[in-house]
């Protein structure tokens, strides 16, 4: 791959308002699609003579109505993101992963603010670090290798971490009040049963006291029972 002369400003926004990330120093930004609203995806590639990582955001519309902190937690399962989803997606990228080549060599998750789904990927021609991360109605994928020397996971690492969506101020601010209010309500559900536990003991020790009251009063009319008996 042949890059350009004209390097990108930090951080970097696609002109459709799918895609933003901050490249490492010297690394240019060539767009492949998607520098016009009507394109249906973005795919950029970033790099230098030794490194690239081509950065993809695709529409997906089963994501497109629900909420940042459903979308948010989904992206944090990591129960979803199985080895086998991962081969799939990436035999889906067929010039990174020629002949369906691609063999998952381990998955991870890590944010906390957001998470992001990362794995590494044997191609049939180099390792491959990989993530993904979802927002409403978009999924972002990065595929980061190098051509010489030892990969700099360091440098992958970093564009991997600053990959992100225009809007994900809002989509944060969202999901964290969201989840600002799911803890609120499990505290009151928490203190609600507590409470009704509270009254429950409480309505059930009088009933156990007259309980007690009335066996003592039967041990104590059989005894006079018997001393009545024993007069005879």
């Amino acid at each position: 791959m042949v890059f350009g002369a004209t390097a990108a400003a930090e951080p970097w926004s696609d002109p459709s308002g799918r895609l933003s990330f901050s490249r490492p120093d010297g690394w240019t930004v060539n767009q492949e699609f998607g520098d016009s609203a009507t394109d249906a995806y973005t795919y950029v590639i970033t790099g230098d003579a030794a490194n690239e990582c081509h950065v993809m955001a695709q529409p997906n519309p089963g994501t497109a109505a629900a909420t940042a902190d459903a979308v948010r937690r989904a992206n944090g399962d990591t129960a979803r993101f199985t080895p086998e989803l991962w081969t799939q997606i990436a035999n889906g990228v067929a010039n990174i992963f020629p002949n369906r080549s691609a063999s998952v060599l381990s998955n991870t998750a890590e944010g906390t603010q957001w998470p992001i789904q990362r794995a590494e990927i044997q191609s049939s021609q180099r390792l491959v670090f990989s993530s993904m991360q979802l927002r409403p109605g978009t999924d972002i994928l990065v595929f980061c290798m190098n051509y010489e020397g030892a990969p700099r996971a360091d440098l992958f690492d970093g564009l991997i971490r600053s990959v992100g969506h225009p809007n994900d101020a809002v989509y944060f601010a969202d999901a964290a009040q969201a989840e600002s209010e799911r803890v609120a309500a499990a505290a009151a559900q928490a203190e609600a049963e507590a409470i009704a536990q509270g009254v429950q003991e409480a309505q059930e020790r009088p009933t156990q006291a007259q309980s007690a009251a009335d066996a003592q009063s039967r041990r104590d009319r059989a005894a006079e029972l018997r001393r009545r008996l024993r007069g005879r």
